[in-house]
């Protein structure tokens, strides 16, 4: 894979960036006639100064920065917290450890079709307003499967159901939030700023097993799962205050 172009220009290795373009320029006009380059275009791709750290927290980015750190500190958080334990959550509500198991495989298997639905969703329907919709559906889903875990009184099959479309949520979650992190941020810092979200992401993932383990002592099946949910839900909220839609948007 080539070097970004735009990163050589903004360390000054104008030469090799050029060599890329041409090479990709070569590849594009076999099977396509490549456009005229106007002064307009030129302008509109115009490669700015060096970015630093600090621009992850310039009034322009700062608002970004805080909500994909919480983003991916609270989604990831949500993650762990339920699927870390959810074998065990199951043996708790009284099922078998290898029938736990069974379960959660079956579960995961939601994570396919809605990573596929994500994929062609956020084109048209938008990065933010889906991963709002995923995060709130996601929140709302664990609610309800922590209610029939912790009930008892609801058949196997209607449990992992709502196991299912659980995991069918979350899995969107993910799907766009790779996708929607990069185009935050300007070429300069944009793996800086994404790197230094999923950095919280590995914060969350390692406090969650800790926290809703302790929660389960006391809260017990319910309780633990609905501080899950409140890491999704909180984490949507965040979201549809602090984010911005890429959709259609040239990256800068």
């Amino acid at each position: 894979m080539p070097e970004s172009p735009r990163w050589l220009a903004l360390q000054g290795r104008d030469q090799e960036a050029l060599s890329i373009v041409e090479q990709i320029e070569g590849e594009v006009a076999k099977p396509h006639a490549i456009p005229s380059v106007t002064e307009d275009k030129l302008a509109a791709v115009n490669v700015a100064g060096k970015s630093s750290v600090g621009t992850l927290f310039s009034p322009a980015y700062w608002r970004t920065t805080l909500m994909l750190w919480l983003l991916w500190f609270l989604g990831m958080f949500g993650y762990y917290g339920l699927f870390a334990w959810l074998p065990s959550l199951l043996v708790k509500a009284g099922h078998s450890m290898v029938k736990s198991f069974l379960y959660v495989v079956i579960m995961q298997l939601a994570y396919i079709p809605n990573q596929i639905a994500c994929a062609y969703g956020m084109d048209k329907y938008g990065r933010k307003r889906l991963l709002t919709a995923n995060l709130l559906l996601a929140g709302i889903a664990t609610v309800l499967f922590g209610w029939a875990l912790g009930l008892g009184a609801l058949a196997i099959g209607q449990v992992v159901f709502l196991g299912v479309v659980t995991s069918f949520f979350v899995s969107g979650v993910w799907g766009i939030t790779y996708t929607y992190t990069p185009e935050l941020y300007p070429t300069g810092v944009r793996v800086t700023g994404t790197s230094m979200a999923a950095t919280c992401s590995r914060v969350g993932s390692m406090l969650a097993p800790l926290v809703i383990g302790y929660a389960l002592n006391f809260v017990g099946v319910t309780g633990a799962i609905a501080i899950v949910a409140g890491a999704f839900i909180l984490a949507g909220i965040v979201v549809a205050i602090l984010g911005r839609e890429t959709r259609g948007q040239s990256l800068q």
